[in-house]
């Protein structure tokens, strides 16, 4: 995702958690976050967004579901932080989040695909 002049790109980190890293030039990188946004649970950075001035990051938590965090909305020092709402009761963990989609000034559409773990039968 392109937020002013910088390119933000996503990684999968399952030790320590996803990371989010910038740069203004292709060359040089910066990590904006903390590892898995402080919960190494947070384990892969999957899609990005841009809307307004925020940058929204979709993670795949593997013990509450998928999460989307947003910037704080400065170009030049992000935070990002989890606003994700979540029903009672938490989620399954094995949501991942496909596609955040900006949708001009209305809002910010979250796609996501749950993933089913193979049972043996015994």
């Amino acid at each position: 995702a392109v937020l002013g002049s910088y390119l933000y790109v996503g990684t999968r980190n399952t030790s320590t958690g996803a990371e989010v890293w910038r740069s203004s030039d292709g060359t040089t990188w910066t990590q904006v976050n903390t590892d898995g946004f402080g919960d190494s649970n947070n384990v892969g950075a999957y899609s990005m967004a841009v809307l307004g001035s925020y940058l929204y990051v979709g993670t795949r938590n593997t013990s509450t579901g998928a999460e989307v965090w947003r910037s704080d909305g400065v170009p030049t020092a992000v935070t990002l932080q989890d606003f994700t709402a979540r029903p009672a009761g938490g989620g399954n963990g094995l949501a991942v989040p496909l596609a955040l989609v900006a949708l001009g000034a209305v809002g910010l559409l979250a796609l996501r695909r749950s993933l089913s773990r193979a049972r043996s039968r015994g």
